[in-house]
């Protein structure tokens, strides 16, 4: 790739500083274009004001638009003086007095890059929280350093240089706003003070913080060490900090939080109201009541029960009388839990408030209380613990979009207290130059040249410069991306701008500087361009100053690792050519860079500056001074340099190279090599060799091709290996008459090409080296216990049923770090040791493989941490589970039965042993269904220690049964062993006992008294059956009444029953069920209804009977109780045939049941009705269809008052039957004073039709007819 063409432009006469130009284009491009794009307002004024040469020689203006610089070449373009410009007297005064004021800073950047107040916890001036003060900065680097062109800084008012390790969240009333430029880790400063809030038993905090001037992207959130996301219940909001950003949800508003601890008592000292004051101004206000010992009760059982505590809260507006009282009650069993509950009210007015809390239920706990004989054992110690102060306003008030962050979280078992390291990657976004577009970008950088600009133009300073007013800089970022230079800083400390913009700026190995109308810098860096030539013919007043130093053995530079979490690190950087243990180390500041590697690379370069740059020279020149400008590269040749070094200016107009007429004599030596700079008067200038002429003469032949010099242009005569002094012009000082003292040092390029081939070496962060640890032998630890048995079971497992715990602690005067103990243990009378191991920090190591009883030998030591095994304890011996409870002696099992709950008997385990040795023993046990894997445990017998019995088991099942001796609390238990009979089966008893003697069986109301004896043998209870219906047989029965019953025991058995025909059987049942032979029936038919309003039941020949199409009823025979029958005969009348009792006897909304005692006698099918006749709900029906021949009732309908409508039918006879409706009435008492229902008989036909034409041979048997309320 071709090398680009240089272009260098002044467009100021006065000032070269001023708007000058320097860029690169690449070759193809005209003069015409190069100059068009320097200097497009020139364009009109014609080459007439402009001097344009190309590698020194000129171009005349016509030949631009053809000219096109081959790659590599250098070309300058330069105002030339016109008519009277430099008469110009107040023109020149301004530029001497622009010159004078300085070329760091203008007065617009004299103000702090950061100001203002963090809103919601204070505003007002600039304070100085974070302001700190390095009293001890680089003396002796600084000193090395005084020939750098990047000066190292040394003011008093550093910032301190803080890690990340050990920062918390903080609060900074009136401090500054942070600025982050780069990328850093962050802790920011609170937002708004966090405050806590109670959601259930858990506390949350809420909190806000301020990562700075935005834009700022945030990443890694992290509270300490550990990611956020690792935390339960966390909610979190980020804002950039750009114009247009949501308001934060999780701090809308301004909360303060005061902490508080104060007891809430109802009785003795301290009691009474608390008062506290809000801040003022608020809206609203909470209070916290917490109880650190919980809330709850336990009662004698041990079982937990809940407990209230009430207060009484008030609050008033300071200034007014009048309260406003809340209640508040709290209830809990959390005993023994310590928990909060917040309450929260909103005020009328805005204000300042007084606050008062008064306990009004009682102090459970209180220490004059005697509590050893309450019944519920309760807590309930309250305290009064935060007051929070709401005011509707955001807690942010700042004119500057701000990149802010709000957390709550649940800090109740995750938090050590409040959020306070919280802590995020934090990236700058700021415009960021494109090389490919070569436009500015917005995005996150590290660049210089960005952060630079950035500090310039954006929100942090107080007065920010407009785009126009600061350089391109493309070229210095290149320049920083080609090097990978960075700048990462959080400025969070007062400085001024041009402080900030130094430090910046020395990382990008540039200094700022001001070009009078825009901001730029001054990089150094290796020049090709030479700006001006000074010799003695242009300069006067030569001094030279050179530096003898004893360099330090290496720099030690304080950073803030970004490798290793910008934790703060110190790397050594020796001195070129250094080899050895560095001893004398001198501190280098190096802001704002944070790479292990650049930190290296700057040192170094530091340390080559010092190396290379050890003269200073100051001259005086007139005029000619314009033309340099801090920075740049001139050529100096002096005699005192350089002997040999002659100046000289053309006094002849030469005609060629061949023969220059000079104002000097140079001398010459034959077999030397000399060459000449020949300075031109546009001030470019060409090196050509010089043909060695031995002698004195003024007359030199240069060789070469080349551009022809004219009289009075100026020769730098030398040998050819130094011709001149390449320099740097570090300073300018103005001084009268257009004269001006620079300052220069040598340009050194090489301090560039020795930096980039310098490698850093590889960086691990470490302080300090591995030093070689002698090899020690631990110190045999402490044997603290040995436990087994009993105190070891709950290790026990399958694979090791007895394990043995070896606890051990190290020796206090052992001194090598321990990393594991082995324990060496074995059977005694064996031969091989086994060993076990375990973490020494675990205290303790299990022993496996052994049994009861085992006596085993064990032994241990310790292990350090580099693998050397210590030495050994003594050995000792312990037996396995020797102290535990012995076995139980003569176990045996044996099957039981007993009556359970006076019914059948069941089965049941009896377990008894011989009497334990010791007197604290009890029998207990297990038993489990042969091949299930659940046992059941057999609880201990206070009454009997040595015999227990189990719960009901399972008739033909086999059960494995095992016992164990246990103290009462079950601490100390001996090993289960199975009991002698155990697999045990529990057999039935197959035989049935004798049947009962059924005596009699008694109605009186509703109750039947069955009177019965028991026969003897092997009968356990009885069982009485019944069935209702005529026709009945024992297997239609169900049991009614069951009773245990002792052998040959007279008894008696009740029963209750309704209408109809009931009919009982009596049997014995023996302990296994088997029940004997029934005995009975005994039957008794009961038809009668209480409270029935019914007259006449049986006689329906009483006129108190109601008939439609009916003949005259006719008492015809009896019923199955032996009392009259009535024959009802219908009449031919084609229509309803129905015969009723209005009856008006009964409770107005009772529920009633009507029944007819009947016989077919022609007819079968009926319907039986209910039919209110007077009173409310007059007119209201409820119908049942029945069906003698089928022995149905069936539901027809219901209407008005009549709800919950029921039909039954019941065979109390051969031919008789009870049928029976049954229904819900709402219906009232009239204004007539009576409500009557009529109870109705109808007849349907062999069709079921209800309306039909009669036959008066057909009809049906009556009797029993009843109607009454269901109870």
């Amino acid at each position: 790739m071709d090398a680009p063409v240089r272009v260098l432009a002044q467009p100021h006469l006065l000032d070269a500083t001023r708007d000058r130009v320097a860029f690169t284009v690449a070759p193809g491009q005209t003069i015409a274009q190069m100059v068009a794009e320097a200097m497009p307002a020139g364009r009109r004024l014609g080459g007439a004001y402009f001097r344009v040469t190309l590698n020194g020689q000129p171009i005349a203006e016509a030949l631009w638009h053809a000219v096109k610089p081959k790659p590599g070449t250098q070309v300058l373009i330069r105002v030339v003086p016109q008519g009277d410009i430099l008469k110009n007297v107040l023109l020149i005064a301004l530029t001497v007095a622009a010159v004078a004021a300085g070329q760091f800073y203008g007065p617009m950047l004299a103000g702090e890059l950061l100001f203002g107040g963090l809103g919601g916890i204070g505003t007002g001036s600039l304070g100085t929280a974070l302001a700190g003060v390095i009293t001890a900065t680089t003396l002796l680097a600084g000193t090395l350093l005084i020939n750098a062109l990047i000066p190292v800084r040394s003011d008093k008012k550093d910032a301190a240089v803080y890690g990340i390790q050990g920062l918390r969240n903080q609060a900074q009333p009136d401090g500054v706003v942070p600025a982050i430029l780069g990328f850093h880790r962050s802790t920011p400063p609170y937002g708004m003070l966090p405050y806590t809030e109670s959601v259930g038993d858990d506390r949350f905090v809420i909190a806000n913080f301020i990562h700075g001037y935005g834009p700022i992207a945030t990443r890694n959130h992290r509270i300490g060490e550990t990611p956020i996301e690792k935390y339960q219940e966390v909610t979190a909001e980020h804002r950039e900090g750009r114009v247009g950003d949501a308001a934060l949800t999780l701090t809308p508003q301004q909360v303060v939080e005061r902490a508080l601890s104060i007891e809430l008592l109802s009785g003795g000292p301290g009691a009474g109201p608390q008062t506290r004051y809000t801040k003022a101004d608020i809206s609203s206000f909470s209070v916290d009541i917490g109880f650190p010992g919980g809330l709850g009760g336990v009662d004698k059982d041990g079982k937990k029960v809940g407990v209230e505590a009430t207060f009484t809260l008030r609050y008033r507006k300071v200034g007014t009388e009048a309260w406003t009282s809340k209640p508040i009650s709290v209830f809990a069993k959390l005993s023994g839990k310590a928990f909060t509950r917040t309450f929260q009210y909103d005020v009328t007015e805005r204000g300042l408030y007084e606050v008062e809390i008064t306990r009004t239920s009682s102090d459970f706990d209180r220490p004059d209380q005697d509590l050893s004989r309450k019944e519920i054992q309760r807590t309930g110690r309250s305290q009064w613990s935060a007051l929070r102060s709401f005011r509707p306003e955001y807690p942010l008030n700042f004119d500057k979009p701000l990149a802010v962050t709000a957390i709550r979280i649940r800090a109740t078992g995750q938090l050590n207290g409040t959020l306070d390291e919280y802590n995020c990657d934090a990236f700058c976004i700021c415009p960021d130059w494109d090389a490919a577009t070569k436009t500015w970008i917005e995005r996150e950088t590290q660049n210089p040249a960005s952060l630079f600009r950035h500090v310039l133009t954006g929100p942090a300073g107080a007065y920010p410069l407009t785009v126009d007013e600061v350089d391109a800089l493309g070229d210095w970022h290149a320049f920083c991306v080609a090097n990978g230079l960075t700048y990462n800083r959080i400025h969070d400390y007062q400085a001024s701008v041009l402080d900030v913009l130094s430090d910046i700026a020395a990382a990008g190995r540039a200094s700022p500087h001001d070009k009078g109308d825009r901001w730029g810098v001054v990089i150094d860096r290796a020049l090709d361009t030479v700006a001006a030539h000074i010799t003695p013919r242009n300069s006067w007043g030569f001094k030279g100053e050179r530096s003898y130093l004893t360099f330090p053995d290496a720099f030690r530079v304080s950073f803030l690792d970004e490798t290793n979490s910008f934790t703060k690190a110190d790397r050594i950087v020796p001195w070129p050519g250094f080899v050895g243990q560095p001893k004398v180390i001198e501190k280098l500041e190096l802001p704002g860079i944070t790479n292990p590697a650049q930190v290296w690379k700057e040192a170094r370069k530091r340390q080559y500056e010092i190396m290379l740059r050890l003269d200073t020279f100051t001259v005086n020149q007139d005029f000619e001074s314009l033309v340099p400008t801090r920075g740049d590269r001139v050529e100096l040749s002096h005699d005192v340099l350089d002997r040999d070094q002659i100046a000289a200016r053309i006094i002849l107009k030469p005609e060629s190279l061949s023969a220059l007429i000079l104002d000097e004599m140079p001398t010459m030596e034959a077999g030397q090599a000399y060459a000449a700079r020949v300075r031109y008067s546009d001030g470019t200038s060409n090196v050509f060799p010089v043909r060695t002429v031995a002698g004195t003469s003024n007359v030199l032949i240069l060789d070469g091709p080349g551009r022809l010099p004219a009289m009075d242009d100026l020769i730098m005569f030398g040998k050819a290996t130094r011709i001149s002094q390449a320099c740097t012009v570090k300073g300018i000082q103005p001084q009268k008459d257009f004269t001006a003292a620079l300052t220069l040092i040598p340009h050194a390029p090489e301090i560039e090409t020795l930096v980039a081939n310098d490698v850093p070496p590889a960086w691990s962060g470490r302080a300090g080296t591995v030093v070689d640890q002698p090899v020690s032998i631990p110190v045999a630890p402490i044997i603290v216990s040995v436990d087994s048995g009993t105190s070891a079971s709950s290790l026990a497992t399958t694979e090791n049923p007895y394990p043995v715990v070896v606890n051990l602690r190290p020796n206090p005067s052992g001194t090598t770090p321990l990393a594991t103990f082995q324990v060496l243990s074995r059977k005694v009378g064996t031969t091989t040791w086994l060993t076990s191991s375990a973490l020494a920090g675990t205290g303790s190591v299990l022993l496996a493989g052994y049994a009861k009883g085992d006596v085993i030998e064990y032994q241990a030591r310790g292990v350090s941490t580099r693998g050397t095994a210590g030495d050994l304890t003594t050995a000792a011996t312990h037996t396995v589970g020797a102290t535990d409870a012995p076995s139980p002696a003569n176990l045996v099992v044996a099957i039981e039965r007993a009556t359970v709950n006076g019914g059948t008997s069941v089965a049941f385990l009896r377990l008894t042993c011989s009497a334990p040795t010791r007197t604290d023993l009890s029998l207990v046990g297990r038993y489990r269904p042969v091949g299930s894997t659940a046992w059941t445990a057999i609880p201990l017998n206070t009454a009997s220690r040595t015999s227990i019995a189990s719960g009901t088991l399972a008739d033909a099942t086999d059960y494995e049964v095992q016992g164990a001796l246990s103290t009462d609390s079950g601490a100390d238990i001996s090993n289960f062993v199975a009991a002698t009979g155990s697999p045990i089966r529990v057999v039935s008893d197959p035989t049935a006992p004798n049947a009962p003697t059924y005596t009699s069986a008694t109605l009186s109301g509703t109750t039947v008294t069955h009177a019965i004896k028991q026969s003897g043998g092997n009968a356990r209870s009885v069982q009485l059956s019944r069935a209702n219906g005529f026709g009945k047989v024992f297997a239609d029965a169900a049991l009614s009444v069951s009773k245990p019953v002792d052998p040959n025991q007279t008894d008696t058995l009740p029963d209750t029953i309704d209408v109809g025909f009931w009919q009982w059987w009596l049997t014995a049942l023996n302990g296994s069920g088997v029940a004997s032979a029934a005995a009975g029936p005994k039957s008794i038919l009961k038809v009668d209804q209480a409270g029935n309003v019914i007259q006449y039941p049986n006689d329906l020949t009483n006129t108190a009977w109601a008939r439609v199409a009916m003949g005259n009823p006719v008492a015809q025979g009896t019923g199955p109780d032996g009392l009259q029958a009535t024959f009802v005969p219908e009449t031919t009348a084609n229509s309803a045939h129905y015969i009723g009792y209005k009856a008006t006897g009964l409770t107005s909304g009772a529920r009633v049941r009507g029944i007819f005692g009947l016989k077919a006698a022609g007819r079968t099918n009926g319907r039986l009705d209910l039919l209110v006749t007077s009173g409310t709900g007059a007119g209201n029906y409820a119908r049942v269809l029945f069906d003698l021949t089928a022995k149905t009732a069936t539901v027809s309908t219901t209407n008005g008052t009549f709800t919950n409508l029921a039909a039954t039918i019941i065979q109390v006879s051969a031919d008789y039957f009870l049928v029976a409706i049954t229904a819900t009435t709402a219906a009232a008492t009239g204004t007539s004073g009576s409500m009557a229902i009529e109870s109705r008989l109808y007849f349907a036909d062999d069709t079921k039709a209800l309306s039909y034409t009669g036959d008066t041979t057909k009809g049906m048997l009556a009797w029993a007819c009843t109607l009454a309320p269901v109870t």
